[in-house]
């Protein structure tokens, strides 16, 4: 089915600022063959423009997309990771983020259990998916799960819990998120992908969420882990200090002026680079998390804003098509809408 065929919208208050962006998404969402789409952008806390187009799946008779439909977002779960290490380290169960990994971990070789967390954590570990190495440590950068699976064994040995059981223990619960999770069987709220998923411990590219709770994520990542209404939630959560932190460039210094800058798995905007996933016009100190599916997360600080899109792409990227184009394109684009968006609400 074209999405021209199943399209479904709905908008909010920021309805005209950010036409540029819905059509945009809808052009991308035809490029890439994905039978759905989301947007949800919010402005200063609030949200400012909410959309939804096409269907769970390209069979007939599927399930509209709508604001509880909840998209597999691939690698945005490292974020989770992420901030589960930044809280280990406020809690003291790491010492320091420059820890050598085999501090923590038994069974490495010397060459693995050299490489630091820090290096883990923002891709420049220079370990091949059979962790062999393709470059010094802090040297370069290349993206793959191999220093993502040493994070998951590490969160596992400082919680004594499976990253899905510290997910929901110190960040879903306590903040009260409820359309997010990982999930091994499909049901009417998932937009399903069709993938085998062995389990539900968090290891795996099974999380699903919703485009409204994706947001919420960003959100709370720009407000440091504070409540809505403020100060921290009645279950605890980590510190201010450890929100701060993931998000924040921690790549090792030295590294290529074109290659990205990371946080604790976030990509992190410093300054406009060549090879980053954030666009030159979004500005800086913004930070953004992606999915194989083309899920995306933007936070823009600036602007006190978080634009989210959502698609559930099965296959490989179509010819023609450049992602990370795309991708810089959507945040630029997403810039352009929010300063409208500003600059008419300061008119007012």
């Amino acid at each position: 089915m074209r999405v021209k065929d199943a399209m479904r919208m709905c908008r909010e208050s920021g309805s005209g600022f950010f036409d540029r962006l819905e059509r945009y998404t809808a052009t991308v969402q035809t490029q890439i063959e994905s039978s759905g789409a989301a947007l949800y952008v919010m402005h200063q806390g609030k949200p400012c423009f909410e959309w939804y187009a096409g269907t769970h799946g390209s069979e007939p008779g599927s399930r509209n997309i709508d604001a509880s439909s909840m998209f597999n977002v691939g690698s945005i779960r490292k974020t989770f990771y992420g901030l589960l290490v930044s809280h280990a380290l406020q809690l003291g169960k790491i010492r320091d983020k420059d820890d050598p990994i085999g501090i923590y971990l038994n069974g490495l070789t010397d060459a693995v259990a050299r490489i630091t967390i820090r290096q883990l954590l923002t891709h420049t570990h220079g370990l091949r998916t059979d962790r062999k190495a393709m470059f010094p440590p802090g040297t370069d950068w290349h993206y793959n799960n191999t220093g993502v699976q040493l994070i998951v064994r590490l969160i596992r040995e400082l919680y004594g819990l499976t990253v899905a059981e510290a997910a929901h223990t110190y960040v879903l619960e306590p903040y009260g998120f409820r359309d997010i999770g990982w999930h091994r069987c499909d049901s009417p709220s998932l937009v399903w992908n069709d993938d085998a998923y062995a389990g539900i411990d968090g290891s795996e590219s099974n999380l699903f969420c919703s485009a409204r709770e994706l947001a919420r994520w960003g959100q709370l990542h720009l407000d440091e882990g504070q409540a809505e209404g403020g100060g921290t939630p009645a279950g605890g959560g980590p510190s201010a200090t450890a929100f701060k932190e993931a998000v924040g460039s921690i790549t090792p210094s030295g590294l290529r002026d074109e290659l990205p800058r990371n946080g604790f798995f976030w990509f992190v905007q410093d300054r406009p680079r060549t090879r980053s996933e954030i666009g030159d016009e979004v500005p800086a100190g913004a930070y953004q998390t992606l999915g194989i599916t083309g899920c995306a997360c933007l936070v823009i600080p600036e602007l006190e804003a978080v634009a989210v899109r959502m698609y559930n792409q099965r296959g490989p990227n179509p010819e023609g098509y450049d992602y990370l184009n795309d991708i810089r394109t959507f945040g630029n684009i997403a810039v352009e809408c929010l300063r409208k968006l500003g600059t008419s609400q300061a008119i007012v």
